[in-house]
């Protein structure tokens, strides 16, 4: 158990140091990014500053002369602005935000004819403003400023496309794969340093919860047996049909949640039987149709006690469906087949046959012989068939290890079982 418990330890540590890998890298290229976009707004400020001087054409009346003059701002554009830098398109915009300049550097045309598809005309405000852009694999970083003169009266505006430098990228990248390995450098180091208090931790817990699960199911064991008891004048019930049950259950392959919900049941499956007075509980003969209507209502006084409990739950099958038949006569809901829950299917069998091999006050206990042959009369009526066939494989080893076994014995073969089921903290770390 241990084993396990530590490598679903090194799992999930493993996972965390992933997860919070992924995460960090993912921070720290946003931050990168995001610091590229910075540097290169503080650039296109000064680049669309420096076109302060040259927008003044934007007021010529005449149109020979405005063309004249655009055309040299252009030229200038092209020969200082995006020869020179990584500006591989910019753009002017007039004060009404006409578009009356673009320039582009002609082995980005791609670029600027994807740039074009983006809608930007209200990002051409009095703010500085930018966005990124991933065209063809690669970084560019939209500008957004207005051009103002010494005034403050904005001139024009300003759109620039700057492509990031490829080494820039590469640089980012190998930062951000430095910094992730820092991260998970720290996370497993910090997870070797907790992982022997982790274990211990979890050593604890699982001994604190065996004790916790061996407490509850005594609770369990005493509360029942007081119940067999009263009802009985023994115990002994109480121990056989819940070893018959886990045999019973263990050879039609239960699985050990199911298990452990019919052990519970098994013990408190007449726990109603305390709302039931000792007149009919111990009537030496049979019962009155209006007594027997009585000593049905265990079954709802039984729901009644387990419903509330949530650690009792898959205790539920058992307590509230362990009388019903197969044909669907049983009570208290008559269900019939296979909608009978398993564990009450399975439960209802041994149920049966330790009371057919028992002695009660007002009947000797029936041979084995004749147990067996009274509940193959009623295979596929009270009993499911194929869990019958079972039980009848292994009928015999039970009646002799378990039927003929004295109180002493089905303690410790209880104990032993209980173990196996409820022990070793075998829940406490899904």
């Amino acid at each position: 158990m241990i084993r396990q418990v530590r490598n679903r330890l090194i799992k999930r540590l493993f996972f965390v140091a992933l997860l919070l890998s992924v995460l960090s890298g993912t921070v720290v290229f946003f931050l990168e990014i995001e610091e590229v976009g910075e540097n290169v707004l503080q650039l296109a400020l000064q680049e669309a500053q420096s076109l302060s001087d040259h927008v003044a054409f934007l007021s010529l009346k005449d149109q020979r002369d405005f063309e004249m003059v655009r055309k040299q701002v252009a030229e200038h554009i092209m020969s200082d602005h995006i020869s020179r830098g990584h500006f591989v398109v910019i753009e002017l915009y007039d004060p009404g935000k006409k578009k009356v300049l673009e320039v582009s550097d002609p082995d980005y045309e791609q670029v600027e004819a994807a740039v074009n598809k983006q809608p930007h005309d209200k990002l051409l405000t009095d703010k500085v403003d930018y966005r990124k852009l991933r065209i063809d694999g690669l970084l560019y970083v939209q500008v957004f400023a207005p051009i103002s003169l010494a005034s403050g009266e904005v001139a024009a505006y300003f759109e620039g496309v700057y492509r990031v430098d490829p080494e820039a990228m590469r640089s980012i990248n190998q930062r951000l794969l430095v910094s992730v390995l820092q991260v998970v450098v720290v996370i497993f180091v910090t997870a070797a340093a907790m992982y022997p208090v982790i274990i211990v931790l979890n050593r604890d817990m699982i001994r604190l919860s065996d004790d916790l699960a061996m407490a509850n199911m005594g609770i369990l064991e005493a509360l029942g047996s007081a119940v067999s008891k009263r009802d009985r004048g023994t115990n002994s019930h109480n121990y056989r049909v819940t070893l018959y049950a886990i045999r019973l259950a263990e050879a039609v392959g239960l699985d050990r949640e199911g298990i452990q919900g019919l052990v519970k049941g098994a013990f408190l499956h007449d726990i109603g039987k305390i709302g039931v007075s000792d007149d009919i509980l111990h009537k030496p003969a049979g019962l009155t149709p209006e007594e027997s209507r009585v000593m049905e209502e265990h079954v709802d006084h039984g729901v009644d006690i387990v419903k509330n409990y949530a650690w009792l739950t898959d205790a539920f099958d058992v307590v509230k469906y362990h009388h019903e038949k197969y044909d669907g006569t049983g009570y208290r809901t008559g269900l019939r087949g296979r909608d009978i829950p398993l564990k009450a299917r399975i439960f209802a069998i041994v149920d049966v046959f330790d009371a057919l091999t028992s002695k009660r006050p007002y009947r000797d206990p029936a041979s084995y012989h004749e147990a067996l042959h009274m509940m193959q009369e009623e295979r596929g009526t009270r009993f499911d068939p194929d869990l019958l066939d079972k039980f009848m494989t292994i009928a015999a080893d039970l009646h002799r290890d378990i039927c003929l076994a004295g109180d002493e014995r089905l303690v410790g073969m209880l104990a032993e079982l209980r173990a196996v089921y409820f022990g070793a903290g075998r829940d406490v770390i899904a």
